[in-house]
């Protein structure tokens, strides 16, 4: 399909022509791809929109609290639904590449590596993508601990971790990682069991054979545990401390957001200074 519009306006009548042309063929191509369920992420006068479609209803929703494109990307999806961008939110294709990837079979951890930093991205069984950057870590060892912490989460789709590179003519592709090999972690494993995803809810922290317990969001009880951890490296290194395994005992169904969002959580807990 194809619409054709003419604005009467002589400075920008062929820009918003050219516009709402563009976005008509963008979001009819994605619907026909996907006619049963989809949504689509465009900016119009630097405020987030979503345009979702589900069996018997459509919907054009203000994304509230959203001040960039990951905050968009990474908000709550009540079901798996493919997303796709407005180019001008993507100038460089990186996004869009990344969530031409998007399963509700599988979970996806994306790596790129540019100069001393590493930034990943985590695509969940429902479509949403979170980032998070590290500046501490070697690529091996960052791949060691995401693949022992989410391979231990129960019930999970398939995980699949891949390397995230851009050419030389600016475009992005990605390499499937190889399975990293069952080595120790290296480091003092620490256990987290929350009862809920509720920031405030109780928890009991397992850091070798030390126990702690108290709420999931006081400082106080991290500070302790930070302070036995410190304590017991070998090393004196000043890095980061990460969290190896994290449950809940509520027995309905978590979404893996839950637990990444949890985990970047409690471990900005665990390394206040």
């Amino acid at each position: 399909s194809y619409l054709h519009c003419w604005c009467p306006s002589d400075s920008y009548g062929k820009a918003i022509s050219y516009r709402l042309e563009k976005l008509y063929t963008e979001v009819s191509e994605h619907y026909h791809e996907n006619p049963l369920t989809g949504d689509y992420l465009l900016k119009i006068a630097d405020k987030f929109y979503q345009l979702q479609w589900q069996p018997g209803s459509c919907d054009f929703n203000y994304l509230a609290n959203t001040s960039n494109l990951t905050t968009a990307l990474a908000r709550i999806k009540p079901r798996f639904s493919v997303c796709k961008l407005d180019q001008n939110l993507d100038p460089t294709g990186l996004f869009s590449t990344l969530l031409t990837h998007q399963s509700d079979s599988q979970i996806i951890f994306f790596l790129h590596v540019q100069n001393q930093t590493i930034s990943i991205y985590l695509l969940d069984e429902l479509g949403g993508l979170f980032q998070q950057t590290y500046t501490d870590l070697t690529e091996s060892t960052l791949v060691n601990h995401f693949h022992h912490f989410l391979g231990a989460l129960k019930n999970r789709p398939r995980l699949r971790f891949f390397r995230l590179e851009q050419t030389r003519n600016n475009k992005w592709k990605t390499a499937v990682l190889p399975r990293p090999s069952q080595r120790n972690l290296g480091y003092l494993p620490v256990a987290i069991t929350m009862d809920s995803p509720k920031d405030s809810a109780n928890c009991t922290i397992e850091c070798g054979p030390k126990h702690f317990s108290g709420s999931a969001n006081d400082p106080a009880l991290f500070s302790q545990v930070s302070e036995l951890m410190l304590s017991l490296r070998q090393s004196k290194n000043d890095y980061p401390l990460y969290i190896t395994q994290l449950n809940f005992s509520q027995t309905t169904v978590i979404a893996t957001r839950d637990y990444i969002i949890q985990k970047q959580r409690l471990e900005n807990l665990l390394n206040i200074k």
